[in-house]
């Protein structure tokens, strides 16, 4: 049958060559303009079987974790600001540029953001409950509340009513002037003051008196002032202790760093970041663009972005470009190799020409059965033009050998086909039924991709050699004609190579086994760590970031380590509790985080009541009513001044009076020092006004009044302890809708609410299975209903041992199955054992090497055991082929021992062994360069497992069928 295929690839491509290439060509063109556009899906429930049940459940409650993730924008002040204030005002109208450049206002007032939920630069609003007091300071300040109660209330009771006592000065000082101007004027008609005054000269001393009184209110109202505003103070401080903490001005709610020069902007999309790379640089590139608009640079402020999604696409890209670059390299190092080994140019780029069309179809058979690439086949490129160009290099070097012996190019390239063209079958059907059956079994959809994707790119490859290539040549020489007529050069002798490996045959097999054994030992620690801190990519922009953030703050941002728990209401506590002492935590967030001790409820409600009954607001309201007398007082100080000088001229006319026309002295004497009096007063008054006391008092009484409301709706908004137990059995009646979303959750099914309790895992549990698994386990015993994006992850790293586990015992049968069948016509008896044992050991050596320098297999380079052993037999097969065609030309080698048979065979095939394995190193080893950690361990375990796949081959295996007769 293999005959009969080659035979009809040689006529199609023999008489149709150029119909050959347009069609192919056509068909390319049309392949990567399909390809424009090409999805890559970063999302890990993409990598799991579609009917994995913790997928339908992070479906399910996909909201909830939605609600955990954030693009974070950081904004750091580069030069020091002038003082603490005025950065941070700085920085809030940065935070709010960032919302308005991004968030719209609609027609209701509330801002609309597009893609995104919201955009703030505050903390979360945290649950106002009878539970945000802080018990010792409830209980400090309802004790220091008390105290100061009595103390005002002693006195209240001490102090007299100013305004009864005194009335207006205005009207009291102009009814004194009146009635002395009637007096001195003769008149009998007195006012009760004036009455007193006249009827004997003691009697003035009333006059006297109510001046003193006067003077010595003016005089101590500074003083006065100055108790007064601390008493206001001292009640305010200890309001401020019992009230609910809550931010009073928008700085109170900023997330400043400790130093006040950086400031976290969060930013909700809608969906997830799990919905993929290309909603992630979709929501990242808006953000950007909307920074950049500000040109915050010129302010001086400097911005970074973090979070998952900006993790998410920066790997991404970091991914493309390293994949990218591993292509190029690997096509440039490739074609380079080739010429060396060929030593022609021409050739080289005839070979690789179907790999590149083989690649196109390749990717495009990706998009069309798969949608695309994801994170575990997006580096498959470079891996199948390295694999490929096994094909080429075979090829060539057999139709190069076949032109060395003077055949035309046609005879030269059937004999090609018919001989080089079933071993390259036989190679191509063994590794691409490996990479099948890796799709077939594997339960992950990435591990099922890769195989499919390599099982079809092996056989492209393949065929794509053996279909475009001749038809390529025939096409070349028909158009250059006798300019490629030359006879190709001598191939490299390797002859005295391969009779020194059969000469030291001993040597070599005995060296194997004890290094064999020996590697055992190092082979045996090679572990499974699928995903791993140390391979994620180090130097993306957002691990600055968030290092800078962790360093500057008190807590880093969410990089995808939240768990949420679902909790019935009666048991929030106790889980709140348990997990928080979990050494894996970090932080937990919840409603009963913010609730005390039951012991302690009994103690708020007592507290709460007493508060209730306290009553500092009558003796703040005598003192209110008497600064606000002498408020009303100094407003009118003019009028009253005027009305003083009247008096104190009165009062001197009264003097002069009674001196001249009594001559009583003493009653003289009175009224100067009446008028002394009363001009002390007006001066009194005057240094008040100059020193703006009026404005001062007016502060103190609109500050008093605050502070009378302030306590007025604290005392009407303290809870009776009815409604703190009804709080603890039903919190979601007193919460805010968005509260209620943040901290509770419906159940669908049952209809039971209950709680959402969100745990923070530290990083070193995270990454390190063990510890994760133990952290699971012991959540599960303390609630059993639990979500985390990493569980994903987790769930991923299980699938993938078990599927590889499978895959290379089923990758063992497989090659173990095709080589039977293809070494049953070449009569060696133990080819497919020896060849298994060659790849064993390869194998063996590539963990033992991999052991000693800490290498483990993750998520990238599991796929290196079903990879190497399709890759090895390869060599086996050309190698035991190569043999077999030998020993077949009897006339060649009528007599030749087997010994002579396999340096014949030895030699002859390992230029192009040594060639395809050089070319899958720079395949694989192009991902050393990559700034993607995982991508290098790929490629260095890779060019590991490579090395001795084909040492052994050229080795190990010519030596020991060289021990057969």
């Amino acid at each position: 049958m293999r005959q009969r295929l080659l035979l009809g690839i040689y006529r199609l491509t023999r008489y149709y060559a150029w119909a050959v290439l347009v069609f192919f060509l056509t068909l390319a063109l049309l392949s990567l303009f399909f390809l424009r556009n090409l999805p890559i899906n970063s999302s890990l429930q993409e990598l799991l079987p579609r009917n994995d049940s913790l997928v339908e459940r992070m479906q399910e409650q996909q909201k909830q974790l939605e609600d955990t993730e954030e693009i974070t924008v950081l904004l750091h002040l580069t030069a020091a600001p002038p003082s603490e204030q005025a950065g941070i005002d700085e920085l809030k109208a940065a935070a709010q540029q960032i919302h308005d450049a991004i968030c719209t206002p609609s027609q209701t007032g509330d801002a609309t953001c597009g893609e995104f939920i919201w955009v703030r630069y505050q903390e979360p609003p945290a649950p106002v409950t009878p539970f945000s007091f802080n018990l010792t300071d409830l209980e400090n300040g309802v004790a220091a509340l008390k105290a100061e109660v009595e103390q005002l209330n002693k006195a209240a009771t001490e102090t007299p009513n100013l305004e009864e006592k005194f009335g207006s000065l205005t009207k009291s000082y102009n009814d004194i002037t009146q009635a002395l101007d009637q007096l001195l004027s003769g008149l009998v008609v007195f006012s009760p003051q004036a009455q007193q005054i006249v009827n004997l000269g003691g009697k003035l001393n009333d006059l006297k008196s109510f001046n003193g009184s006067v003077y010595t209110i003016l005089d101590q109202l500074p003083s006065k002032l100055t108790e007064a505003q601390a008493e206001i103070d001292k009640v305010r401080q200890y309001l401020n202790s019992i009230e609910p903490q809550q931010a009073s001005s928008i700085d109170d709610g900023l997330r400043l760093s400790e130093d006040k020069q950086s400031l976290l902007v969060s930013v909700r999309p809608q969906r997830s970041s799990q919905e993929g790379i290309d909603y992630n640089g979709h929501v990242i590139g808006i953000v950007r663009d909307s920074i950049q608009s500000l040109h915050f640079d010129a302010q001086g402020i400097e911005t970074g972005l973090v979070g998952p999604y900006v993790f998410s696409a920066e790997s991404d890209s970091e991914v493309r470009r390293d994949t990218s670059l591993a292509t190029l390299i690997t096509i440039i190092g490739v074609l380079i190799l080739f010429m060396v080994v060929l030593r022609r140019y021409f050739y080289p780029l005839l070979a690789t020409f179907p790999i590149l069309i083989a690649l196109i179809f390749t990717v495009a058979a990706a998009k069309l059965f798969f949608g695309g690439l994801n994170l575990v086949t997006a580096f498959l490129p470079a891996i199948v033009l390295g694999l490929g160009i096994d094909y080429g290099i075979q090829f060539i070097t057999h139709y190069m050998e076949e032109r060395r012996g003077s055949r035309r190019v046609a005879p030269a390239l059937r004999a090609t086909l018919l001989i080089k063209g079933r071993a390259m079958l036989s190679a191509a059907s063994a590794a691409s039924l490996v990479m099948l059956a890796l799709g077939i079994i594997a339960k992950t959809a990435g591990l099922s991709q890769i195989g499919y994707i390599l099982a079809i790119g092996v056989i492209l490859s393949c065929f794509m050699t053996l279909v475009l290539l001749p038809a390529l040549i025939i096409a070349v020489n028909a158009v250059l004609g006798r300019r490629l007529r030359s006879h190709p050069p001598r191939p490299w002798n390797l002859t005295g190579g391969a009779r020194l490996i059969i000469k030291a045959r001993w040597a070599i097999i005995g060296f194997t086994i004890i290094g064999s054994i020996v590697i055992l030992f190092p082979a045996s620690k090679v572990d499974f760590k699928f995903v791993d801190d140390n391979l994620q990519p180090t130097n993306l922009p957002s691990n600055h970031v968030s290092q800078f953030i962790q360093a500057n703050f008190k807590q880093g941002p969410n990089r995808g380590n939240v768990f949420v728990f679902f909790v019935e209401n009666d048991k929030a506590r106790m889980v709140t509790e348990q997990l928080s002492q979990m050494e894996a935590v970090d932080r937990v967030e919840g409603f009963y985080k913010s609730i005390p001790e039951p012991e302690n409820l009994e103690k708020i409600k007592g507290f709460l009541q007493e508060l209730k009954s306290l009553d500092p607001v009558t003796p703040l309201q005598a003192i209110d009513r008497n600064l606000e007398y002498l408020h009303r007082q100094l407003e009118d100080a003019d009028a009253i001044r005027s009305g003083l000088a009247a008096l104190s001229k009165e009062l001197n006319d009264g003097k002069n009076q009674v001196s001249n026309s009594t001559g009583d002295e003493d009653l003289a004497s009175e009224f100067s020092s009446l008028r002394d009096s009363t001009d002390r007063i007006n001066t009194r008054l005057g240094d008040l006004q100059e020193a703006k006391t009026s404005y001062t008092l007016g502060s103190a009484l609109f500050s008093l009044d605050d502070l009378i409301r302030r306590i007025q709706k604290a005392q009407s908004d303290v809870p009776t302890p009815e409604t703190v137990d009804d709080f603890v059995a039903n919190p979601q009646k007193y919460l805010s809708k968005e509260l209620q979303n943040r901290l509770f959750y419906s159940d669908p099914v049952s209809g039971v609410l209950k709680q959402r309790v969100l745990v923070y895992l530290k990083s070193e549990w995270l990454w390190d299975s063990r510890k994760y698994g133990q952290f699971i386990q012991d959540a599960s015993i303390i609630s059993p209903d639990f979500l985390g994006l990493p569980m994903l992850r987790a769930e991923l790293e299980d699938y993938m041992k078990v599927d590889f586990k499978w895959s290379t015992l089923f990758a063992i049968l497989i090659i173990m199955l095709v080589l039977a069948l293809d070494f049953r016509g070449l009569k060696l008896r133990g080819a497919t054992f020896f060849s298994l044992i060659a790849l064993g050991l390869g194998y063996l050596w590539m963990l033992g090497v991999m052991g000693l320098q800490g290498i483990n297999f993750n998520v990238a380079n599991i796929l290196i055991s079903p990879l190497l052993l399709g890759l090895g037999v390869d060599n086996c097969v050309y190698l035991f082929h190569r043999f077999h065609d030998f020993r077949s030309q009897k006339a060649l080698n009528h007599g030749a021992t087997a010994k002579e048979l396999i340096e014949q065979s030895t030699s002859s095939t390992a230029i192009p062994i040594v060639a395809n394995t050089l070319a899958a190193m720079i395949s694989f080893g192009s991902l050393l360069i990559a700034q993607t950690p995982i991508l290098r361990i790929l490629g260095e375990s890779a060019v590991i497992g490579l090395g001795f796949m084909t040492l052994f081959s050229l080795t190990l295996l010519p030596s020991i069928i060289s021990l057969r007769r």
